[in-house]
């Protein structure tokens, strides 16, 4: 249960960093 919870955490993370340096790059 631990795993996927960090799974889904990392995945949720990747998933806001990649918003993030999509916004960055759209300046």
């Amino acid at each position: 249960i631990m795993t996927a919870i960090k799974r889904a955490g990392a995945d949720l993370i990747i998933t806001y960093a990649a918003k993030d340096v999509a916004r960055y790059l759209n300046r």
